[in-house]
């Protein structure tokens, strides 16, 4: 169970942090394209 536990953090860390680097390309791409129209 604890070496489960250790594999789900391992697997979920790159995830969020590639979620994270593409959610904030999407908020500036949002915020790039309100500040020009």
């Amino acid at each position: 169970w604890q070496s489960l536990q250790a594999a789900a953090i391992v697997v979920a860390v790159p995830i969020a942090f590639v979620f994270n680097l593409f959610l904030d390309k999407v908020i500036s791409g949002f915020t790039m394209g309100a500040v020009k129209g």
